[in-house]
Protein backbone atom coordinates (compact mmCIF):
# COMPACT_ATOMS: atom_id res chain seq x y z
CA UNK A 1 0.00 0.00 0.00
CA UNK A 2 1.37 3.37 -1.02
CA UNK A 3 2.24 5.58 1.91
CA UNK A 4 0.29 8.82 1.89
CA UNK A 5 2.50 11.90 1.99
CA UNK A 6 2.02 14.29 4.85
CA UNK A 7 0.72 17.65 3.70
CA UNK A 8 2.61 20.50 5.29
CA UNK A 9 1.19 23.92 5.93
CA UNK A 10 2.48 26.72 3.69
CA UNK A 11 5.23 28.88 5.15
CA UNK A 12 4.09 32.21 6.48
CA UNK A 13 5.38 35.20 4.54
CA UNK A 14 6.63 38.45 6.08
CA UNK A 15 4.05 41.21 6.28
CA UNK A 16 3.56 42.85 2.91
CA UNK A 17 3.00 46.55 2.39
CA UNK A 18 -0.71 47.41 2.49
CA UNK A 19 -2.35 47.74 -0.91
CA UNK A 20 -5.55 49.32 -2.16
CA UNK A 21 -8.18 46.58 -2.33
CA UNK A 22 -10.37 48.78 -4.53
CA UNK A 23 -7.68 48.54 -7.17
CA UNK A 24 -6.30 45.08 -6.43
CA UNK A 25 -9.69 43.41 -6.23
CA UNK A 26 -10.34 39.72 -5.57
CA UNK A 27 -11.35 39.42 -9.23
CA UNK A 28 -8.02 40.87 -10.34
CA UNK A 29 -6.06 38.61 -7.98
CA UNK A 30 -7.99 35.51 -8.97
CA UNK A 31 -7.05 35.83 -12.65
CA UNK A 32 -3.35 35.40 -11.99
CA UNK A 33 -0.46 34.23 -14.12
CA UNK A 34 1.18 30.99 -12.97
CA UNK A 35 4.77 31.19 -11.75
CA UNK A 36 6.99 29.34 -14.22
CA UNK A 37 10.46 28.39 -13.03
CA UNK A 38 11.53 27.64 -16.59
CA UNK A 39 11.49 31.34 -17.52
CA UNK A 40 15.24 31.77 -17.53
CA UNK A 41 16.09 34.02 -20.50
CA UNK A 42 15.49 37.74 -20.80
CA UNK A 43 17.07 40.89 -22.17
CA UNK A 44 20.15 42.16 -20.30
CA UNK A 45 18.15 45.31 -19.44
CA UNK A 46 15.81 43.15 -17.33
CA UNK A 47 18.55 40.92 -15.94
CA UNK A 48 20.54 43.94 -14.86
CA UNK A 49 17.86 44.90 -12.33
CA UNK A 50 18.68 41.83 -10.25
CA UNK A 51 22.40 42.46 -10.58
CA UNK A 52 21.85 45.78 -8.80
CA UNK A 53 19.41 44.38 -6.22
CA UNK A 54 21.15 41.12 -5.35
CA UNK A 55 23.45 42.37 -2.54
CA UNK A 56 20.39 43.79 -0.75
CA UNK A 57 18.45 40.55 -1.28
CA UNK A 58 21.24 38.38 0.16
CA UNK A 59 21.56 40.69 3.16
CA UNK A 60 17.80 40.59 3.74
CA UNK A 61 17.65 36.78 3.48
CA UNK A 62 20.31 36.59 6.20
CA UNK A 63 18.49 39.14 8.38
CA UNK A 64 15.24 37.20 8.09
CA UNK A 65 17.04 34.08 9.29
CA UNK A 66 15.69 32.02 6.42
CA UNK A 67 19.15 30.60 5.64
CA UNK A 68 22.42 30.52 7.55
CA UNK A 69 25.46 32.40 6.27
CA UNK A 70 27.07 29.08 5.35
CA UNK A 71 24.00 28.05 3.35
CA UNK A 72 23.88 31.43 1.63
CA UNK A 73 27.55 31.24 0.63
CA UNK A 74 27.05 27.72 -0.68
CA UNK A 75 23.92 28.58 -2.65
CA UNK A 76 24.77 32.14 -3.60
CA UNK A 77 24.83 31.68 -7.37
CA UNK A 78 21.73 29.49 -7.32
CA UNK A 79 19.80 32.03 -5.24
CA UNK A 80 20.77 34.78 -7.67
CA UNK A 81 19.48 32.66 -10.54
CA UNK A 82 16.27 32.08 -8.56
CA UNK A 83 15.86 35.82 -8.00
CA UNK A 84 16.23 36.46 -11.72
CA UNK A 85 13.47 33.98 -12.51
CA UNK A 86 11.23 35.56 -9.86
CA UNK A 87 11.85 38.96 -11.43
CA UNK A 88 11.17 37.62 -14.94
CA UNK A 89 7.79 36.30 -13.76
CA UNK A 90 6.96 39.58 -12.00
CA UNK A 91 7.96 41.50 -15.13
CA UNK A 92 5.68 39.39 -17.34
CA UNK A 93 2.83 39.94 -14.90
CA UNK A 94 3.60 43.66 -14.85
CA UNK A 95 3.46 43.83 -18.64
CA UNK A 96 0.05 42.12 -18.66
CA UNK A 97 -1.34 43.87 -15.58
CA UNK A 98 -1.66 40.54 -13.75
CA UNK A 99 -0.47 39.14 -10.41
CA UNK A 100 1.67 35.99 -10.27
CA UNK A 101 0.48 32.96 -8.32
CA UNK A 102 3.08 30.81 -6.60
CA UNK A 103 3.23 28.15 -3.89
CA UNK A 104 4.58 28.48 -0.38
CA UNK A 105 4.05 24.78 0.32
CA UNK A 106 7.16 22.60 0.32
CA UNK A 107 5.20 19.68 -1.17
CA UNK A 108 5.01 21.59 -4.45
CA UNK A 109 8.80 21.62 -4.70
CA UNK A 110 9.29 17.93 -5.36
CA UNK A 111 12.68 16.56 -6.31
CA UNK A 112 13.58 13.68 -8.58
CA UNK A 113 10.39 13.47 -10.61
CA UNK A 114 10.23 13.35 -14.38
CA UNK A 115 8.54 16.76 -14.45
CA UNK A 116 10.60 18.73 -11.93
CA UNK A 117 7.54 20.95 -11.33
CA UNK A 118 9.88 23.70 -10.16
CA UNK A 119 13.54 23.87 -11.12
CA UNK A 120 14.40 25.25 -7.70
CA UNK A 121 14.16 23.97 -4.17
CA UNK A 122 11.78 25.32 -1.57
CA UNK A 123 14.74 26.77 0.37
CA UNK A 124 15.71 28.86 -2.66
CA UNK A 125 12.35 30.20 -3.83
CA UNK A 126 10.50 31.09 -0.61
CA UNK A 127 13.39 32.92 1.16
CA UNK A 128 14.02 34.87 -2.04
CA UNK A 129 10.36 35.88 -2.34
CA UNK A 130 10.36 36.87 1.35
CA UNK A 131 13.39 39.10 0.73
CA UNK A 132 11.54 40.78 -2.15
CA UNK A 133 8.60 41.38 0.21
CA UNK A 134 10.76 42.71 3.05
CA UNK A 135 12.54 45.10 0.67
CA UNK A 136 9.19 46.52 -0.43
CA UNK A 137 9.58 45.27 -3.99
CA UNK A 138 6.43 43.17 -4.16
CA UNK A 139 2.97 43.01 -2.66
CA UNK A 140 2.09 39.56 -1.34
CA UNK A 141 -1.37 38.14 -0.81
CA UNK A 142 -1.40 34.88 1.21
CA UNK A 143 -3.27 31.97 -0.30
CA UNK A 144 -7.01 32.43 -0.05
CA UNK A 145 -10.07 30.34 -0.87
CA UNK A 146 -12.77 31.95 -3.01
CA UNK A 147 -15.99 29.98 -2.33
CA UNK A 148 -17.79 31.53 -5.31
CA UNK A 149 -15.21 30.16 -7.72
CA UNK A 150 -15.36 26.80 -9.43
CA UNK A 151 -11.83 25.75 -8.49
CA UNK A 152 -11.34 28.10 -5.53
CA UNK A 153 -7.96 29.76 -5.16
CA UNK A 154 -5.42 28.59 -2.65
CA UNK A 155 -2.02 29.75 -3.85
CA UNK A 156 -0.37 33.02 -2.84
CA UNK A 157 -0.20 36.02 -5.15
CA UNK A 158 2.65 38.47 -5.69
CA UNK A 159 2.98 41.54 -7.88
CA UNK A 160 5.28 44.56 -8.29
CA UNK A 161 5.07 47.49 -5.91
CA UNK A 162 5.64 51.08 -7.03
CA UNK A 163 9.26 50.71 -5.90
CA UNK A 164 9.94 47.80 -8.23
CA UNK A 165 7.95 49.51 -11.00
CA UNK A 166 10.27 52.52 -10.71
CA UNK A 167 13.33 50.27 -10.98
CA UNK A 168 11.87 48.75 -14.14
CA UNK A 169 11.10 52.19 -15.58
CA UNK A 170 14.58 53.46 -14.77
CA UNK A 171 16.09 50.48 -16.57
CA UNK A 172 13.88 50.02 -19.61
CA UNK A 173 11.02 52.50 -19.58
CA UNK A 174 7.81 50.72 -20.56
CA UNK A 175 9.32 48.51 -23.24
CA UNK A 176 7.87 45.07 -23.79
CA UNK A 177 10.82 42.68 -23.84
CA UNK A 178 10.25 38.96 -24.24
CA UNK A 179 11.00 36.44 -21.49
CA UNK A 180 11.82 32.98 -22.77
CA UNK A 181 11.38 29.61 -21.08
CA UNK A 182 13.51 26.52 -21.39
CA UNK A 183 11.80 23.74 -23.33
CA UNK A 184 12.94 20.67 -21.40
CA UNK A 185 9.51 19.43 -20.37
CA UNK A 186 8.33 15.86 -20.31
CA UNK A 187 6.13 15.28 -23.38
CA UNK A 188 3.98 12.52 -21.86
CA UNK A 189 2.05 13.94 -18.92
CA UNK A 190 -0.25 12.11 -16.52
CA UNK A 191 -2.79 13.88 -14.32
CA UNK A 192 -5.03 12.69 -11.50
CA UNK A 193 -8.76 13.41 -11.07
CA UNK A 194 -7.96 16.84 -9.60
CA UNK A 195 -5.80 17.62 -12.68
CA UNK A 196 -2.58 17.53 -10.65
CA UNK A 197 0.47 16.18 -12.45
CA UNK A 198 1.50 12.77 -11.09
CA UNK A 199 4.60 10.67 -11.65
CA UNK A 200 4.48 7.25 -13.31
CA UNK A 201 6.68 4.33 -14.31
CA UNK A 202 7.50 4.07 -17.98
CA UNK A 203 6.05 1.18 -19.94
CA UNK A 204 6.35 0.00 -23.53
CA UNK A 205 3.33 2.18 -24.33
CA UNK A 206 4.64 5.40 -22.74
CA UNK A 207 8.05 4.95 -24.37
CA UNK A 208 6.35 4.51 -27.73
CA UNK A 209 4.23 7.65 -27.22
CA UNK A 210 7.34 9.64 -26.27
CA UNK A 211 9.38 8.34 -29.21
CA UNK A 212 6.59 9.22 -31.66
CA UNK A 213 6.22 12.73 -30.23
CA UNK A 214 9.94 13.43 -30.37
CA UNK A 215 9.94 12.25 -33.99
CA UNK A 216 7.10 14.64 -34.84
CA UNK A 217 8.47 17.55 -32.80
CA UNK A 218 11.89 17.30 -34.41
CA UNK A 219 10.31 17.49 -37.87
CA UNK A 220 7.77 20.25 -37.19
CA UNK A 221 10.31 22.47 -35.39
CA UNK A 222 12.16 22.86 -38.71
CA UNK A 223 9.08 24.19 -40.53
CA UNK A 224 8.36 27.91 -40.90
CA UNK A 225 4.87 28.65 -39.55
CA UNK A 226 3.45 32.15 -39.51
CA UNK A 227 0.14 34.02 -39.34
CA UNK A 228 -0.78 36.85 -41.70
CA UNK A 229 -3.99 38.65 -40.63
CA UNK A 230 -5.47 41.69 -42.35
CA UNK A 231 -7.50 44.36 -40.59
CA UNK A 232 -10.79 42.85 -41.80
CA UNK A 233 -10.15 39.61 -39.90
CA UNK A 234 -12.53 39.26 -36.98
CA UNK A 235 -11.26 38.32 -33.53
CA UNK A 236 -12.31 39.18 -29.99
CA UNK A 237 -10.43 41.57 -27.74
CA UNK A 238 -10.36 38.82 -25.10
CA UNK A 239 -8.45 36.58 -27.50
CA UNK A 240 -5.91 39.30 -28.19
CA UNK A 241 -5.36 39.79 -24.45
CA UNK A 242 -5.46 36.17 -23.25
CA UNK A 243 -4.13 34.22 -26.22
CA UNK A 244 -1.86 36.45 -28.29
CA UNK A 245 -0.28 38.97 -25.90
CA UNK A 246 1.04 36.36 -23.39
CA UNK A 247 2.50 34.25 -26.19
CA UNK A 248 4.23 37.25 -27.75
CA UNK A 249 5.72 38.23 -24.38
CA UNK A 250 6.82 34.67 -23.61
CA UNK A 251 8.56 34.25 -26.99
CA UNK A 252 6.14 31.57 -28.20
CA UNK A 253 5.62 33.85 -31.20
CA UNK A 254 7.43 36.83 -32.69
CA UNK A 255 5.50 39.81 -33.98
CA UNK A 256 7.05 40.56 -37.38
CA UNK A 257 4.76 43.11 -39.03
CA UNK A 258 2.31 45.25 -37.14
CA UNK A 259 0.45 48.18 -38.65
CA UNK A 260 -1.96 50.41 -36.78
CA UNK A 261 -4.17 53.35 -37.64
CA UNK A 262 -3.98 54.80 -34.12
CA UNK A 263 -2.61 58.32 -34.64
CA UNK A 264 0.24 60.05 -32.88
CA UNK A 265 2.73 62.76 -33.75
CA UNK A 266 5.77 60.55 -34.20
CA UNK A 267 6.77 58.62 -37.32
CA UNK A 268 9.24 55.78 -37.55
CA UNK A 269 12.08 56.28 -40.02
CA UNK A 270 11.20 54.94 -43.43
CA UNK A 271 14.64 53.37 -43.70
CA UNK A 272 13.91 50.95 -40.87
CA UNK A 273 13.19 47.40 -41.92
CA UNK A 274 9.64 46.21 -41.22
CA UNK A 275 7.51 49.25 -41.92
CA UNK A 276 5.01 50.55 -39.41
CA UNK A 277 2.28 52.79 -40.74
CA UNK A 278 2.69 56.55 -40.39
CA UNK A 279 2.14 57.72 -36.85
CA UNK A 280 2.20 54.35 -35.10
CA UNK A 281 5.16 54.55 -32.72
CA UNK A 282 3.87 53.43 -29.31
CA UNK A 283 4.02 55.54 -26.18
CA UNK A 284 4.35 54.75 -22.51
CA UNK A 285 3.99 56.59 -19.21
CA UNK A 286 7.13 57.84 -17.44
CA UNK A 287 7.83 60.67 -14.98
CA UNK A 288 7.88 63.97 -16.83
CA UNK A 289 10.85 65.25 -14.86
CA UNK A 290 12.89 62.24 -16.00
CA UNK A 291 12.55 63.35 -19.60
CA UNK A 292 12.14 67.11 -19.25
CA UNK A 293 15.38 67.72 -21.16
CA UNK A 294 14.13 65.76 -24.14
CA UNK A 295 12.57 67.56 -27.07
CA UNK A 296 9.46 66.72 -29.10
CA UNK A 297 7.64 65.28 -26.10
CA UNK A 298 4.03 64.81 -27.11
CA UNK A 299 0.79 64.47 -25.19
CA UNK A 300 -1.51 61.68 -26.29
CA UNK A 301 -4.72 62.58 -24.52
CA UNK A 302 -6.81 59.85 -26.15
CA UNK A 303 -4.93 57.08 -24.36
CA UNK A 304 -6.43 55.90 -21.10
CA UNK A 305 -3.36 54.04 -19.81
CA UNK A 306 -2.62 56.78 -17.26
CA UNK A 307 -6.26 57.18 -16.19
CA UNK A 308 -7.55 53.71 -15.52
CA UNK A 309 -7.51 52.67 -11.84
CA UNK A 310 -6.03 49.23 -12.51
CA UNK A 311 -2.82 50.74 -13.84
CA UNK A 312 -2.55 53.47 -11.22
CA UNK A 313 -0.66 51.28 -8.72
CA UNK A 314 2.23 51.01 -11.14
CA UNK A 315 2.57 54.78 -11.32
CA UNK A 316 1.44 56.08 -7.91
CA UNK A 317 4.34 57.93 -6.32
CA UNK A 318 6.23 57.54 -9.58
CA UNK A 319 4.50 59.80 -12.05
CA UNK A 320 3.20 63.05 -10.63
CA UNK A 321 2.73 64.39 -14.15
CA UNK A 322 2.62 61.43 -16.55
CA UNK A 323 3.91 62.22 -20.00
CA UNK A 324 4.06 60.02 -23.06
CA UNK A 325 7.38 59.64 -24.76
CA UNK A 326 8.52 57.73 -27.81
CA UNK A 327 9.64 54.14 -27.28
CA UNK A 328 11.86 54.62 -30.31
CA UNK A 329 13.76 57.34 -28.47
CA UNK A 330 13.89 55.21 -25.34
CA UNK A 331 15.41 52.33 -27.28
CA UNK A 332 18.35 54.54 -28.22
CA UNK A 333 19.37 54.81 -24.58
CA UNK A 334 19.31 51.05 -23.94
CA UNK A 335 21.66 48.24 -24.93
CA UNK A 336 20.55 45.73 -27.60
CA UNK A 337 17.80 43.33 -26.67
CA UNK A 338 18.63 39.73 -25.80
CA UNK A 339 16.77 38.38 -28.83
CA UNK A 340 14.45 40.84 -30.54
CA UNK A 341 15.51 43.65 -32.82
CA UNK A 342 14.61 47.24 -31.96
CA UNK A 343 11.91 47.13 -34.61
CA UNK A 344 10.35 44.02 -33.03
CA UNK A 345 10.42 45.60 -29.58
CA UNK A 346 8.57 48.68 -30.86
CA UNK A 347 5.91 46.55 -32.54
CA UNK A 348 5.41 44.36 -29.48
CA UNK A 349 5.27 47.38 -27.17
CA UNK A 350 2.73 49.10 -29.41
CA UNK A 351 0.56 45.99 -29.65
CA UNK A 352 0.60 45.62 -25.86
CA UNK A 353 -0.40 49.26 -25.35
CA UNK A 354 -3.32 49.01 -27.77
CA UNK A 355 -4.66 45.78 -26.25
CA UNK A 356 -4.37 46.94 -22.62
CA UNK A 357 -5.91 50.32 -23.41
CA UNK A 358 -8.96 48.65 -24.96
CA UNK A 359 -9.21 46.09 -22.13
CA UNK A 360 -9.13 48.80 -19.50
CA UNK A 361 -11.56 51.01 -21.39
CA UNK A 362 -14.10 48.17 -21.53
CA UNK A 363 -13.37 46.52 -18.19
CA UNK A 364 -16.46 44.66 -16.99
CA UNK A 365 -18.13 44.77 -20.41
CA UNK A 366 -17.88 41.09 -21.35
CA UNK A 367 -20.09 41.59 -24.39
CA UNK A 368 -17.54 43.97 -25.89
CA UNK A 369 -14.48 42.00 -24.76
CA UNK A 370 -15.60 38.63 -26.13
CA UNK A 371 -17.57 39.73 -29.19
CA UNK A 372 -15.67 39.15 -32.41
CA UNK A 373 -15.03 42.25 -34.46
CA UNK A 374 -12.57 43.28 -37.21
CA UNK A 375 -9.03 44.03 -36.07
CA UNK A 376 -9.55 47.46 -37.61
CA UNK A 377 -11.98 48.24 -34.80
CA UNK A 378 -9.01 48.05 -32.43
CA UNK A 379 -6.91 50.24 -34.72
CA UNK A 380 -4.99 47.28 -36.17
CA UNK A 381 -4.73 47.12 -39.96
CA UNK A 382 -2.23 44.25 -40.15
CA UNK A 383 -0.99 41.62 -37.72
CA UNK A 384 1.78 39.23 -38.78
CA UNK A 385 3.70 36.91 -36.49
CA UNK A 386 5.90 33.82 -36.63
CA UNK A 387 4.97 30.85 -34.44
CA UNK A 388 8.11 29.84 -32.55
CA UNK A 389 6.60 27.21 -30.24
CA UNK A 390 5.45 24.33 -32.45
CA UNK A 391 6.28 21.37 -30.18
CA UNK A 392 3.52 19.20 -28.73
CA UNK A 393 3.02 17.15 -25.59
CA UNK A 394 0.23 14.71 -24.63
CA UNK A 395 -1.88 14.81 -21.48
CA UNK A 396 -3.55 11.70 -20.06
CA UNK A 397 -6.14 11.87 -17.30
CA UNK A 398 -7.26 10.22 -14.08
CA UNK A 399 -3.95 8.33 -13.73
CA UNK A 400 -4.81 6.19 -16.75
CA UNK A 401 -3.16 6.00 -20.13
CA UNK A 402 -6.44 5.13 -21.83
CA UNK A 403 -8.21 8.37 -20.89
CA UNK A 404 -7.49 11.67 -22.60
CA UNK A 405 -4.17 11.72 -24.41
CA UNK A 406 -4.84 14.81 -26.51
CA UNK A 407 -2.06 17.00 -27.90
CA UNK A 408 -1.28 20.41 -26.39
CA UNK A 409 1.59 22.86 -26.07
CA UNK A 410 2.11 24.30 -29.55
CA UNK A 411 0.84 27.84 -30.00
CA UNK A 412 -1.45 26.95 -32.89
CA UNK A 413 -3.55 24.74 -30.59
CA UNK A 414 -4.50 27.86 -28.61
CA UNK A 415 -4.97 30.32 -31.45
CA UNK A 416 -8.38 31.90 -31.99
CA UNK A 417 -10.18 29.79 -34.58
CA UNK A 418 -10.45 32.74 -36.96
CA UNK A 419 -6.67 33.28 -37.01
CA UNK A 420 -6.01 29.63 -37.83
CA UNK A 421 -7.37 30.37 -41.31
CA UNK A 422 -4.51 32.88 -41.72
CA UNK A 423 -1.74 30.36 -40.99
CA UNK A 424 0.99 29.95 -43.61
CA UNK A 425 3.32 26.94 -43.56
CA UNK A 426 6.61 27.49 -45.38
CA UNK A 427 5.00 30.54 -47.02
CA UNK A 428 2.12 28.47 -48.42
CA UNK A 429 -1.58 29.04 -47.61
CA UNK A 430 -3.15 26.26 -45.58
CA UNK A 431 -6.38 24.34 -45.26
CA UNK A 432 -7.96 22.89 -42.10
CA UNK A 433 -9.97 19.65 -42.24
CA UNK A 434 -12.15 18.63 -39.33
CA UNK A 435 -13.91 15.49 -38.10
CA UNK A 436 -17.48 16.79 -37.86
CA UNK A 437 -19.30 16.14 -34.56
CA UNK A 438 -16.49 13.76 -33.60
CA UNK A 439 -17.59 13.01 -30.03
CA UNK A 440 -21.16 12.19 -31.00
CA UNK A 441 -20.30 9.97 -33.95
CA UNK A 442 -17.71 8.00 -31.95
CA UNK A 443 -20.29 6.51 -29.51
CA UNK A 444 -22.58 5.68 -32.45
CA UNK A 445 -19.74 3.88 -34.20
CA UNK A 446 -18.71 2.11 -31.01
CA UNK A 447 -22.31 0.87 -30.89
CA UNK A 448 -21.87 -0.38 -34.50
CA UNK A 449 -24.40 2.14 -35.81
CA UNK A 450 -23.97 4.47 -38.79
CA UNK A 451 -24.82 8.14 -38.28
CA UNK A 452 -24.21 10.70 -41.02
CA UNK A 453 -26.54 13.59 -40.08
CA UNK A 454 -25.47 16.60 -38.04
CA UNK A 455 -26.24 15.44 -34.46
CA UNK A 456 -26.27 18.99 -33.09
CA UNK A 457 -28.71 20.43 -35.63
CA UNK A 458 -30.94 17.39 -35.11
CA UNK A 459 -31.83 18.66 -31.61
CA UNK A 460 -32.19 22.34 -32.56
CA UNK A 461 -35.64 23.89 -32.77
CA UNK A 462 -34.41 25.77 -35.84
CA UNK A 463 -31.95 23.52 -37.65
CA UNK A 464 -30.72 26.39 -39.81
CA UNK A 465 -29.67 28.47 -36.79
CA UNK A 466 -25.86 28.27 -36.46
CA UNK A 467 -25.91 29.96 -33.06
CA UNK A 468 -28.30 27.37 -31.61
CA UNK A 469 -26.12 24.61 -33.07
CA UNK A 470 -23.10 26.12 -31.29
CA UNK A 471 -25.01 26.04 -28.00
CA UNK A 472 -26.05 22.42 -28.51
CA UNK A 473 -22.45 21.42 -29.16
CA UNK A 474 -21.47 23.02 -25.86
CA UNK A 475 -24.29 21.22 -24.04
CA UNK A 476 -23.25 17.87 -25.51
CA UNK A 477 -19.79 18.32 -24.00
CA UNK A 478 -21.30 18.62 -20.53
CA UNK A 479 -23.64 15.67 -21.12
CA UNK A 480 -20.60 13.52 -21.94
CA UNK A 481 -18.36 14.81 -19.15
CA UNK A 482 -20.62 14.74 -16.06
CA UNK A 483 -21.56 11.91 -13.74
CA UNK A 484 -25.31 12.48 -13.58
CA UNK A 485 -28.18 14.26 -15.26
CA UNK A 486 -28.47 16.64 -12.33
CA UNK A 487 -24.74 17.34 -12.57
CA UNK A 488 -25.13 18.11 -16.28
CA UNK A 489 -27.98 20.54 -15.59
CA UNK A 490 -25.94 22.46 -13.01
CA UNK A 491 -22.87 22.44 -15.31
CA UNK A 492 -24.95 23.85 -18.18
CA UNK A 493 -26.40 26.56 -15.94
CA UNK A 494 -22.99 27.49 -14.56
CA UNK A 495 -21.27 27.62 -17.96
CA UNK A 496 -24.12 29.08 -20.01
CA UNK A 497 -23.42 32.13 -22.16
CA UNK A 498 -25.82 35.07 -21.65
CA UNK A 499 -27.37 34.52 -25.08
CA UNK A 500 -28.37 30.93 -24.20
CA UNK A 501 -31.49 32.48 -22.67
CA UNK A 502 -32.70 33.16 -26.21
CA UNK A 503 -33.08 29.38 -26.59
CA UNK A 504 -33.48 27.99 -23.05
CA UNK A 505 -35.70 30.58 -21.41
CA UNK A 506 -34.69 31.45 -17.88
CA UNK A 507 -32.04 28.68 -17.68
CA UNK A 508 -33.79 27.15 -14.67
CA UNK A 509 -33.87 23.42 -13.89
CA UNK A 510 -37.04 22.72 -15.89
CA UNK A 511 -35.91 24.62 -19.00
CA UNK A 512 -32.53 22.87 -19.15
CA UNK A 513 -34.13 19.52 -18.38
CA UNK A 514 -36.43 19.98 -21.38
CA UNK A 515 -33.41 20.45 -23.65
CA UNK A 516 -31.84 17.26 -22.25
CA UNK A 517 -35.11 15.43 -22.94
CA UNK A 518 -34.84 16.40 -26.60
CA UNK A 519 -31.23 15.21 -26.77
CA UNK A 520 -32.01 11.88 -25.09
CA UNK A 521 -34.98 11.29 -27.37
CA UNK A 522 -33.17 12.17 -30.60
CA UNK A 523 -30.07 10.17 -29.65
CA UNK A 524 -31.72 7.31 -27.76
CA UNK A 525 -29.35 4.76 -29.32
CA UNK A 526 -26.41 6.24 -27.41
CA UNK A 527 -28.24 7.74 -24.43
CA UNK A 528 -26.86 4.96 -22.23
CA UNK A 529 -23.44 6.69 -22.65
CA UNK A 530 -24.68 10.03 -21.31
CA UNK A 531 -23.82 11.29 -17.79
CA UNK A 532 -21.03 8.70 -17.37
CA UNK A 533 -17.95 10.88 -17.90
CA UNK A 534 -17.24 9.20 -21.21
CA UNK A 535 -15.64 12.31 -22.74
CA UNK A 536 -12.11 11.28 -21.70
CA UNK A 537 -12.58 7.88 -23.31
CA UNK A 538 -13.62 9.51 -26.58
CA UNK A 539 -10.65 11.86 -26.31
CA UNK A 540 -8.32 8.86 -26.06
CA UNK A 541 -9.81 7.36 -29.21
CA UNK A 542 -9.50 10.61 -31.17
CA UNK A 543 -5.96 11.17 -29.85
CA UNK A 544 -4.86 7.73 -31.08
CA UNK A 545 -6.31 8.54 -34.51
CA UNK A 546 -4.57 11.93 -34.42
CA UNK A 547 -1.22 10.32 -33.58
CA UNK A 548 -1.56 7.92 -36.51
CA UNK A 549 -2.34 10.83 -38.86
CA UNK A 550 0.59 12.92 -37.61
CA UNK A 551 3.05 10.04 -38.01
CA UNK A 552 1.74 9.27 -41.46
CA UNK A 553 2.04 12.89 -42.63
CA UNK A 554 5.47 13.32 -41.03
CA UNK A 555 6.84 10.22 -42.73
CA UNK A 556 5.61 11.70 -46.02
CA UNK A 557 7.43 14.96 -45.27
CA UNK A 558 4.17 16.93 -44.98
CA UNK A 559 3.97 19.44 -42.09
CA UNK A 560 0.69 18.95 -40.24
CA UNK A 561 -0.62 20.96 -37.27
CA UNK A 562 -3.23 19.18 -35.11
CA UNK A 563 -5.98 20.97 -33.19
CA UNK A 564 -7.56 18.00 -31.39
CA UNK A 565 -9.92 16.62 -34.05
CA UNK A 566 -8.88 18.91 -36.92
CA UNK A 567 -5.64 19.19 -38.88
CA UNK A 568 -3.92 22.00 -40.80
CA UNK A 569 -1.68 21.37 -43.82
CA UNK A 570 -0.47 23.36 -46.83
CA UNK A 571 -3.26 23.57 -49.43
CA UNK A 572 -1.39 21.39 -51.92
CA UNK A 573 -1.59 18.48 -49.45
CA UNK A 574 -5.34 18.70 -48.77
CA UNK A 575 -6.12 15.47 -50.66
CA UNK A 576 -3.38 13.57 -48.84
CA UNK A 577 -4.67 14.75 -45.46
CA UNK A 578 -8.26 13.86 -46.37
CA UNK A 579 -7.22 10.35 -47.35
CA UNK A 580 -5.22 9.90 -44.15
CA UNK A 581 -8.13 11.09 -41.97
CA UNK A 582 -10.60 8.78 -43.70
CA UNK A 583 -8.37 5.69 -43.59
CA UNK A 584 -7.09 6.09 -40.01
CA UNK A 585 -10.61 6.61 -38.68
CA UNK A 586 -11.89 3.54 -40.55
CA UNK A 587 -8.94 1.52 -39.28
CA UNK A 588 -9.79 2.49 -35.69
CA UNK A 589 -13.62 2.37 -35.65
CA UNK A 590 -14.65 0.58 -38.84
CA UNK A 591 -16.92 3.36 -40.14
CA UNK A 592 -16.58 6.20 -42.64
CA UNK A 593 -16.28 9.54 -40.82
CA UNK A 594 -17.67 12.90 -41.88
CA UNK A 595 -14.74 15.17 -42.74
CA UNK A 596 -15.41 18.85 -43.48
CA UNK A 597 -13.31 21.89 -44.29
CA UNK A 598 -13.18 24.59 -41.62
Amino acid sequence: MEKKKKRRNPAKAPSSQPYDEKIYTNEWQYNAMTFNAARVKAAPEVTGIIDRLFPQIIEKIEQLGKLSKAQINKKNSRIKFTCKVILFNLYLGWLQNMPVKYSRNSNDYIKNTRYRKLHFTYSQVVPSVDAFIALGLIYNRPGKYFPDRKNGCLQSRMWATEKLSKLIFDAIGNLAYQVEAEDKREVIILRDSAKNIVDYKDTIRTRKYRKNLHYYNEFISKQFVQVHAEGAQEVSLGSLKKKLLPNFLQANATLTDFQSDIPNNHQKSSSTRGKISSGTVPYAIVPEEQYQARTSIVKYSTSITNRHPLLQPYFNGLCKNPTYYSLERDLKRTTPLYKLSEDNVIKLSHFRTIVLDHMLAHRGDDNFIYEKRPLQKFGISQLDFVIENKNLYRVFNKKRFNLGGRFYGALHTNLPKELRADILINDEPTVELDYSAHHVRIPYHLAKTEYVEDPYRAVCKDQSDDKERKMMKHIFLMVENTRSRVGAIFAIKENAKPWYKDYIGSLDYEDISAVLDRIEEEHSLISNCFYKEMGRKYQFIDSEIAEAILLRMTKSGIPCLPVHDSFIVPEQHQDGLYQAMMEEYQRSLGFIPVVTQE
